[in-house]
């Protein structure tokens, strides 16, 4: 059978979801700041995952390669560079 309840765990849950609110907004408002800096770099900047898929490319670095940035989300960092080991 579920308990309904109390008072005082409904209180801390909601606590909890204001401060998980809280936080998630700073991350959103540090993300923006990276995104308007990276964007308007004359440096070009890249983020990969693990794979060398690229998750992030800005402008500067998409016009160096002659691609636009939307081209790089279905790349591989391999497919442009070439790594030796």
């Amino acid at each position: 059978m579920i308990k309904n309840p109390t008072y005082e765990a409904l209180e801390k849950r909601g606590e909890n979801l204001e401060k998980n609110a809280s936080e998630l907004k700073k991350e959103l408002m540090n993300l923006r700041k990276f995104k308007t800096i990276s964007d308007k770099a004359g440096h070009g900047i890249v983020m990969r995952d693990l794979d060398g898929k690229f998750i992030y490319v800005n402008e500067a670095f998409a016009e160096m390669h002659r691609y636009t940035s939307e081209k790089f989300s279905s790349c591989f960092f391999h497919h442009i560079c070439h790594v030796t080991k």
